[in-house]
C-alpha cells in the first residue's frame, strides 16, 4: 500500500520539475527535520517522504479541507508552481498572471498549501550588465505580490539555480530548496494530521452509537498509523494499534454485560476458520481488505491486528518485546473466545494457538542476536510450553498419543481441523524450515509424526528453561516427557527425566511428589528388569512416611524378593539418609583420647522400615590427618591440648575444612546521620548457601567411602536394628594420633550384598588423639618437678621422689614396672604408711605401691640396684603415679668438687605388643665435701696436712679423723708412727669452709712411705637416721707420696 503523500508541480514555460522529479524523491528523505508537535508534546525528528506527481484538477477536490477529513494516505499535502524566469518584466507580462490563476483555483478549494518556485538561470545573468544599484529579482517581486495570501507567504517562494544547465553552481541553492520543502511540507502535513487526530477523536466518541461501526473506525485510526510509520515514528504508530486493541477488548469484556452491538454480533457468527497468525505483509494486507469490507472475523481481526505490532516492534529492533506480547495475546484471544460464546470445534482453538505461537517463534528465530537471546528467551519459554501444551490436547483428541486407537472417527476430526486452516501462507515460497501449518499437519497426519513432533518441541522447553536457569520448570515438563516414552514402551528414556524430577523433589523435601516419581521409577526398572534398582527403590518407597502401611509392606516384600538376584561381585550402595536417618552422634568416651586406647562412640539411628533388620556390621568412618610438624611446634603442652580437643575441629587440621561451617562475622557500621554504632551479622559463604546445583542426578546418594577412610572406623557387629529410634555403642582402637573426622556412616546387610552409606554428615564430629610415651620425671617435696635448687649428696642415705607421667599409656591393676639403677647406686622404695600418706597429701596423683620380695628395711641389703613395682590401681593416661625412694651412692677418694652422675631405668611393657620399653632418669650427686693432701717437712720433721673443704650446701659434723698406711704397706705399720695434733672434739663443717688436719709421721731413716689412707667419719646434721647404724659414715682416701725421707742440701 502506497501510504506516501503526494506534492504535486505545475509548469507552463519550463521542464525543471519533470527532470527532477526522481532526485527530489531519493534526495527528500535523506535528512530528518525536527518536528514540533502540537499539544505540547515532544519534539521528534522525522523524515518526509513524497510521492511527486504533475498537478491535476482532482487533486484539488480529493484534498480539500472539506473531503479529506476522512482520509489521510495518499492525500495531496502540497502544490507546487515552477516557472523559469529571470527579468522581472517578463514575469509581470508573460507569468504573473498565470500563477494568481493557479492561486485562484487553490483557494476554491480552501487550499493553502503551496510552494512557488523560481527557476533562475545563471547564464542569463551572466549576459547582464553590472549595475551600480541592484534592482529586485523575481523571487522578491513574486513575495510582493502575495503578501496576504498565507501567513508565511515569505517562506513559501524560493529561488533555485537551474542545476540542468549549470550544476556547479546550483548545489547550495538545490540543498536550499530541499530545506524550504521540507519545511512547508511539514508544516502543511503537521496541519493535516492535527485535524485528522481530532477527526478520529470525535469518531470514538461516538462509539456508543448504533451506527458506529468497530471495522470503520479501526481503518481510520489505522491511517494515523500509517503516517506516523511513514514519518519512521514506530513508536507513535504502535500506540495507535495499541488503542485499538484496548478499545476492542474493552467491547468484548462489556459484551458479557450490556447488549453487544451489531457489528460485534456480526463478528461472532462469522469465525469459521482458524488459519494461525501470520506475520507476512502479503498477508496483512489481505486481512486489512476484509477488515475495509467488514467481513473479518475475531481471529482475523486478532492476527492483523498483532501481526501489524510485531512488525512495527521489530522495525525498533525488539524482538524481546514481540515475545513478550506473545503469550498474553494468545491467552486474550482464546478468552474473548470464551466470553462471546464462540462455538468452535473440538481443538480449533488448539491448532490456532500452536500455529500463532509457532509462528511467533520462527519469526524470533530470524531476528537471532546473542546479546538479546537472553532477554526474549524468558518469554519465548511460555510460548514453546503453550504450544506443547495444545499440541499435547491435539494428540489426545484425535488419538495419535500413544496407546490410544486413531479409528476413523479420530481420521475425521484431522480432517476437519485441517480443513478449517485454510491454505499454507508460505506455500509459494522457498523456507529454510517447514512453515507452523506444514508442521502441524503433517504432526496430525499419523502416530509416528504426531510423536516425532511432540518430541521436538517438549525437548525444546526443556533446553530453553535450562538456559534461563528455571530448571524446575524445566524438569516438570520432563516428567511429562517421561510418562510419554513410558506409553511407547520406551522406558530406558524416561529415567533420566524421572531421575531429574526426583532431585529436584529431595531437594526441595515435597516428599508426597517424591514418593510418587520413585513409583514410576520403580515401574520403569520393574520392566527393564534391573533388580538392583528394584531393590534401591522399593526400599526407598517401604521407608516413606506419606505411603500407607499396606503399600510400605507390598514394597518391603518387592525388595527381598529381589535381593537374591544380588551379588557380591557388584553390592548395593544406597542412601541412608532417608531410611536410617541419624539422630545424632556424641562420644561416650570422656577425658583425653590417647593412642592404643578403647573409644566409644553413640549412635542414634531412627529406622523407617516396617521391620527389625539384622546388619552385619556398622561403621562410622573417619579421616585422618596426622599432626603436621607447624602443630606439634606450637602445641607445648600436649595434655591440655589433648583435653581441649574433644568434639571441635583440631587447630592445625585441614581435614574437610571446606565442610567445616563458617561462622557469622559481625560487622559495625557507622551511621553518617548520627553518632550510633549498629552491629550487624554477615554470611561469609552467601553465594554457597543459595547456589543452586545444576549437575546431572544419577538418583539417591550412592556414594562409597573410600578404602583409606575404612582404616580408621567406628566399628560394631551383628547389630538388629528395630523400627524407630535405635542407640547403638561402636568402638575404636586408635594406633596413630593426630586429627579424626567423622566423615560417613556405612551399615552392611544380607553377607555384603547391600550396604547403606551417609556421606558426608550434616553435624560434623571431629577428635584428636593424643601419642605420648611415659616420663620419668624428679621432683622436690612440693611436688614441682624444677629440680634446679634440689641437691642430691653422696654418701649418706638421701629421700628421692620419682614422677611417672603415663602419658598415652594406661596402666592397669596388676601390670609391673622395673626400676633399675648405675652400678654404685642403690635404692630402696619407702614403705614407712605415714610418709606415704603425707607423699599423698602432696601428690594428688599417687597411688599405693608394693615392694616384691620386701625384706627387713633396717637391713643394708634392703638397697639394691632393681627393684619391681606392682601396681595395684590402674592409671590412666596422662596421670602422675609419685616413687617415693632412698639412694645411696658409695662417697670416697673425693679429691675434687666435681659431682658424678648416677642413670635410673624405668621398664615398662608395650600394652600391644608386649614389648619392654624404657626411660631414664640421670640423677646429679652432688659431695659432701672435697679431701687434698700437703706434705711439710722441717729439717728432718715431716708433716702431713690434709684439709677437708665443704662442697654440699648441707652441714656436716666430722670426727674420728685417723691416718694409716694403706692396706699395701700395712705390714710395714710397725715402723711408722703417726701423731696427730687434731683436737677430739668434732667438727662442725659449712659450705666453702675448710677443716685442717695434722699429723707428724716418724719413721726409720731408711724407710720411705708411699702410700697412705686417710679416714674420717661424718654425720649430716639434723639426721634423720640417727638410730641407724648406718647414721654415721666413714669416708676413706688414700693418698700417694713419692717420699717422705728428708734430704740436706
Amino acid at each position: 500500500m502506497d501510504i506516501k503523500p503526494v506534492v504535486t508541480y505545475y509548469a507552463n514555460n519550463t521542464n525543471v520539475p519533470e527532470k527532477l522529479r526522481d532526485k527530489i524523491v531519493t534526495n527528500l528523505p535523506e535528512e530528518c527535520i525536527e518536528w514540533q508537535r502540537s499539544y505540547g508534546r515532544s519534539t521528534k525528528k522525522v523524515y518526509l517522504e513524497v510521492n511527486f506527481v504533475p498537478f491535476q484538477d482532482t487533486f484539488l477536490k480529493e484534498n480539500s479541507s472539506s473531503e479529506g477529513k476522512q482520509s489521510l494516505l495518499g492525500r495531496c499535502l502540497l502544490h507546487t508552481y515552477w516557472f523559469e524566469c529571470s527579468d522581472v518584466d517578463v514575469y509581470k507580462t508573460q507569468i504573473r498572471e498565470d500563477v494568481i490563476s493557479w492561486m485562484n483555483r487553490l483557494r476554491e478549494f480552501d487550499i493553502w498549501d503551496w510552494l512557488i518556485v523560481v527557476v533562475d538561470s545563471s547564464e542569463k545573468k551572466k549576459s547582464n550588465k553590472t549595475k551600480l544599484l541592484p534592482r529586485s529579482t523575481v523571487a522578491d517581486k513574486v513575495r510582493s505580490d502575495f503578501p496576504s495570501s498565507v501567513k508565511d507567504a515569505a517562506d513559501r517562494c524560493v529561488s533555485l539555480v537551474n542545476p540542468v544547465k549549470n550544476e556547479t553552481s546550483a548545489g547550495d541553492s538545490y540543498e536550499f530548496f530541499l530545506d524550504r520543502l521540507r519545511l512547508v511540507l511539514l508544516k502543511s502535513y503537521s496541519k493535516h494530521l492535527t485535524r485528522y487526530e481530532d477527526f478520529v477523536r470525535a469518531q470514538r466518541e461516538r462509539r456508543n452509537s448504533k451506527s458506529w461501526d468497530f471495522f470503520t473506525f479501526f481503518i481510520l485510526q489505522e491511517e494515523m498509523a500509517f503516517a506516523f510509520e511513514m514519518l519512521s515514528l514506530y513508536e507513535d504508530a504502535l500506540v495507535q494499534y495499541d488503542e485499538l486493541d484496548a478499545l476492542f477488548s474493552q467491547f468484548v469484556i462489556n459484551s458479557h454485560v450490556i447488549q453487544p452491538p451489531d457489528w460485534l454480533k456480526v463478528l461472532i457468527e462469522r469465525c469459521h476458520s482458524w488459519g494461525g497468525l501470520t506475520l507476512s505483509k502479503s498477508i496483512s494486507t489481505q486481512l486489512r481488505e476484509k477488515i475495509r469490507d467488514s467481513t473479518a472475523s475475531l481471529l482475523e481481526l486478532r492476527n492483523y491486528l498483532f501481526s501489524r505490532q510485531c512488525e512495527l516492534l521489530l522495525m525498533q529492533h525488539k524482538p524481546w518485546e514481540l515475545s513478550t506480547r506473545a503469550l498474553p495475546f494468545l491467552h486474550n484471544c482464546v478468552n474473548e473466545l470464551n466470553i462471546l460464546e464462540i462455538n468452535l470445534p473440538c481443538g480449533a482453538v488448539a491448532c490456532w494457538v500452536f500455529l500463532s505461537a509457532l509462528e511467533i517463534l520462527q519469526k524470533c528465530e530470524r531476528y537471532n542476536d546473542s546479546s538479546q537471546m537472553q532477554i526474549y528467551s524468558r518469554y519465548t519459554i511460555g510460548l514453546w510450553a503453550y504450544a506443547r501444551r495444545k499440541l499435547e490436547e491435539l494428540g489426545t483428541l484425535c488419538g495419535l498419543m500413544p496407546g490410544m486407537n486413531h479409528d476413523s472417527e479420530c481420521i475425521h476430526k484431522v480432517v476437519g481441523l485441517i480443513a478449517g486452516m485454510g491454505n499454507d501462507p508460505y506455500a509459494d515460497e522457498k523456507l529454510t524450515s517447514p512453515s507452523p501449518q506444514t508442521t502441524l499437519k503433517e504432526a496430525l497426519s499419523k502416530p509416528e509424526a504426531f510423536s516425532k513432533a511432540y518430541l521436538e518441541v517438549s525437548e525444546l522447553t526443556i533446553s530453553t528453561y535450562k538456559h534461563i536457569g528455571r530448571f524446575r520448570s524445566g524438569r516438570l515438563v520432563g516428567r511429562e516427557l517421561a510418562f510419554f516414552y513410558m506409553k511407547m514402551n520406551k522406558h530406558q528414556q524416561s529415567i533420566p527425566f524421572l531421575l531429574d524430577l526426583e532431585k529436584v523433589f529431595a531437594e526441595d523435601r515435597w516428599t508426597v511428589l517424591l514418593a510418587d516419581t520413585r513409583k514410576n521409577i520403580l515401574d520403569c526398572f520393574i520392566v527393564l528388569n534391573d533388580c538392583k534398582k528394584v531393590v534401591q527403590y522399593a526400599l526407598l518407597l517401604a521407608s516413606s512416611q506419606n505411603l500407607e502401611m499396606s503399600e510400605r509392606s507390598k514394597y518391603l516384600i518387592i525388595a527381598k524378593d529381589n535381593i537374591p538376584s544380588l551379588t557380591k561381585d557388584d553390592p548395593l550402595i544406597i542412601s541412608m539418609e532417608e531410611m536410617f536417618p541419624i539422630g545424632s552422634i556424641t562420644m561416650k568416651s570422656q577425658g583425653v583420647f590417647v593412642t592404643n586406647a578403647k573409644l566409644e562412640l553413640i549412635l542414634n539411628l531412627e529406622s523407617n522400615l516396617m521391620e527389625k533388620i539384622s546388619f552385619a556390621s556398622i561403621c562410622v568412618y573417619l579421616s585422618y590427618e596426622p599432626f603436621s610438624p607447624q602443630a606439634r611446634a606450637r602445641s607445648q603442652d600436649k595434655q591440655v591440648a589433648a583435653k581441649n580437643s574433644l568434639l571441635c575441629p583440631h587447630p592445625f587440621s585441614t581435614i574437610n575444612r571446606k565442610n567445616f561451617r563458617v561462622r557469622p562475622k559481625f560487622e559495625t557500621y557507622h551511621n553518617t546521620f548520627n553518632s550510633e554504632i549498629e552491629i550487624g551479622i554477615r554470611c561469609c559463604n552467601l553465594n554457597q548457601i543459595f547456589k543452586r546445583s545444576v549437575e546431572p542426578s544419577n538418583g539417591p546418594s550412592t556414594m562409597e567411602p573410600c578404602k583409606s577412610t575404612m582404616n580408621h572406623s567406628f566399628v560394631s557387629s551383628n547389630i538388629d536394628i528395630a523400627p524407630g529410634s535405635n542407640e547403638l555403642i561402636l568402638t575404636f582402637e586408635p594406633i596413630d594420633s593426630g586429627c579424626y573426622s567423622v566423615e560417613g556412616i556405612k551399615l552392611t546387610w544380607k553377607d555384603e550384598l547391600i550396604s547403606f552409606t551417609h556421606q558426608p554428615l550434616t553435624a560434623h564430629l571431629c577428635f584428636t588423639v593424643i601419642s605420648e610415651e611415659p616420663s620419668l620425671k624428679l621432683i622436690d617435696k612440693d611436688g614441682n618437678d624444677n629440680v634446679s635448687n634440689l641437691e642430691i649428696i653422696s654418701g649418706p642415705p638421701q629421700h628421692i621422689t620419682l614422677r611417672l607421667n603415663s602419658g598415652s599409656y594406661s596402666f592397669q591393676p596388676g601390670a609391673t614396672i622395673t626400676l633399675k639403677s648405675s652400678t654404685d647406686l642403690f635404692m630402696r622404695l619407702i614403705q614407712d604408711e605415714s610418709k606415704q600418706e603425707e607423699e599423698s597429701a602432696k601428690h594428688t596423683n599417687y597411688s599405693p605401691l608394693e615392694v616384691m620380695d620386701n625384706n627387713d628395711t633396717n637391713n643394708l641389703a634392703n638397697f639394691s640396684n632393681s627393684i619391681d613395682i606392682n601396681f595395684k590401681s590402674s592409671l590412666d593416661p596422662f596421670q602422675n603415679h609419685d616413687i617415693p625412694l632412698i639412694i645411696v651412692s658409695k662417697f670416697a677418694h673425693q679429691r675434687g668438687p666435681s659431682g658424678t652422675e648416677h642413670n635410673i631405668t624405668l621398664s615398662y611393657p608395650d600394652n600391644k605388643t608386649e614389648a619392654i620399653k624404657s626411660i631414664s632418669r640421670i640423677l646429679h650427686l652432688t659431695p659432701p665435701f672435697m679431701s687434698t693432701a700437703k706434705l711439710h717437712i722441717l729439717v728432718e720433721r715431716k708433716f702431713l696436712e690434709i684439709n677437708i673443704r665443704a662442697v654440699s650446701k648441707q652441714r656436716f659434723e666430722l670426727f674420728d679423723a685417723n691416718l694409716v698406711a694403706n692396706e699395701i704397706e700395712k705390714e710395714r705399720n710397725d715402723e711408722f708412727l703417726f701423731k696427730s695434733f687434731n683436737s677430739p672434739r668434732r667438727m662442725i663443717l659449712y659450705k666453702d669452709q675448710t677443716v685442717h688436719y695434722l699429723w707428724e709421721i716418724f719413721s726409720k731413716e731408711s724407710n720411705t712411705l708411699s702410700k697412705l689412707l686417710f679416714s674420717l667419719k661424718y654425720n649430716t646434721i639434723n639426721e634423720q637416721f640417727s638410730t641407724n647404724p648406718l647414721a654415721y659414715h666413714s669416708y676413706d682416701c688414700d693418698f700417694t707420696i713419692k717420699s717422705i725421707k728428708p734430704t740436706v742440701e
